[in-house]
């Protein structure tokens, strides 16, 4: 994953989001696997920061959450971070 946090340091957000999604395609996904779940939180992040795409980035952090349970609880703030930030943005559009 070091090559996708090169990318989203040189303003290659995309591909470091590319990236990401076909290392969690191939990386079995249980409530176990700490990896799959810093991939997805960092994906989430990519695509809430780096992306502006809040719909996908509140469903990544939603999966994230539920991978998360009971134990690893240390990823729910991404969750309400992408929800509050998705409503803020709404209401300026209006």
């Amino acid at each position: 994953m070091l090559l996708a946090d090169a990318y989203v340091a040189v303003g290659r957000s995309e591909e470091a989001a590319s990236l990401i999604r076909e290392h969690i395609k191939q990386t079995p996904q249980d409530s176990q696997s700490y990896l799959v779940l810093g991939v997805i939180y960092n994906l989430a992040y990519i695509y809430s920061e780096k992306l502006n795409n809040l719909d996908r980035a509140g469903e990544l952090a939603r999966k994230a959450h539920e991978l998360a349970q009971p134990n690893r609880a240390s990823k729910i703030p991404l969750v309400g971070y992408c929800i509050v930030k998705a409503n803020t943005r709404r209401r300026r559009s209006y």
